[in-house]
């Protein structure tokens, strides 16, 4: 294996990541760095994470919920049946503007850009949710990689690892506001095949240790970077408070196949607020959402200028999203 990391023009923004953490972040599919949330916005961050859940918990957050009863999508939007994670948080309709201020500030920009080896200017607006401890119960997520469900066969496995272990045209993190223990994975995963042993636990028990496994110990303001292919998996204490920020950030520069892929993922008729001009007006202030989200929409009319997504591509992302929800429906504990 080896992947073909892309060098960024250096400057002093970057610094955010140091070369020990890059070196981690290809070789291990993942790093924690400290520094992501700029002085003085944690607790504002804390103060709308708190409003939001509680508008969500209610069921009053109409685009986008996550329950105990549907830990892959497509998710339940029943917000009785025990909530454990909310999207869509730079949506006008929430008006908590505080997430889009920290997901465009410089910091996050900056650190996304040195994963990706591109200054903060080139990357494009993504995913913003968050991830927070149902109320009901204590619940887990089987161990899975995000693109690769755990019902194919090595060689299927091989082939999708090898497809994915190129140029990375995205970042996906956790950023937790609270001490954050949920986070299990297996480092190296992403990269290479399941071994024997841990093929007949992701297929047969899924919530079972797996060798080499790491239980991340996040502390409040800390982030970890991940590759979504790592083998990972969740344990939600109800009885612990939790809200981590739960985000993707991707290049532009053939942004427009990774753009669509994601929202279509994530509902493709949750996503016409993109264009609305409240959103637009609601980033007068800042300048960072303002080049994200402006690259993102180029992205959008991209993809419907090229017809780069066609319909045969919505078909396998959704025949995707069924067949992960059944395999691990069928895993449930």
């Amino acid at each position: 294996y080896q992947r073909r990391v892309r060098g960024p023009k250096v400057t002093e923004t970057m610094a955010t990541l140091g070369e020990k953490e890059l070196v981690q972040f290809h070789e291990e599919g993942y790093c924690v760095i400290p520094d992501m949330i700029p002085g003085g916005l944690l607790e504002r961050l804390r103060a709308a994470a708190e409003r939001t859940t509680d508008r969500a918990r209610s069921g009053q957050w109409e685009h986008g919920i996550r329950t105990a009863s549907s830990p892959f999508p497509p998710y339940d939007q029943d917000a009785s049946k025990d909530v454990w994670g909310i999207h869509m948080l730079v949506h006008p309709d929430l008006n908590e503007p505080v997430f889009a201020e920290w997901y465009g500030s410089l910091e996050v920009r900056a650190a996304c850009g040195a994963l990706l080896g591109v200054e903060p200017e080139e990357l494009q607006l993504e995913l913003v949710n968050m991830l927070v401890n149902p109320v009901l119960a204590s619940s887990s997520l089987p161990w899975h990689r995000d693109m690769v469900p755990n019902t194919c066969t090595e060689e299927e496995e091989r082939a999708a690892l090898a497809e994915e272990a190129g140029e990375q045209s995205g970042v996906q993190w956790n950023t937790a506001l609270y001490d954050d223990a949920c986070f299990l994975m297996v480092p190296g995963t992403h990269i290479r095949p399941r071994t024997t042993q841990e093929r007949e636990v992701t297929v047969n028990a899924p919530y079972q240790p797996l060798p080499d496994q790491i239980q991340l110990q996040l502390q409040a303001g800390e982030t970890v970077f991940y590759n979504p292919n790592l083998l990972h998996r969740a344990e939600y204490d109800h009885t612990q408070q939790r809200a981590t920020l739960h985000c993707c950030m991707g290049r532009r520069e053939g942004g427009e196949l990774r753009a669509t892929n994601i929202f279509h993922v994530m509902g493709s008729d949750k996503v016409g607020w993109i264009t609305d001009p409240r959103f637009a007006e609601s980033l007068d202030s800042n300048p960072g959402m303002q080049r994200l989200h402006a690259n993102l929409v180029a992205s959008l009319e991209r993809a419907r200028e090229t017809g780069v997504f066609q319909e045969e591509d919505h078909k396998r992302v959704e025949a995707y999203r069924l067949q992960t929800a059944q395999a691990n429906q069928n895993q449930a504990p």
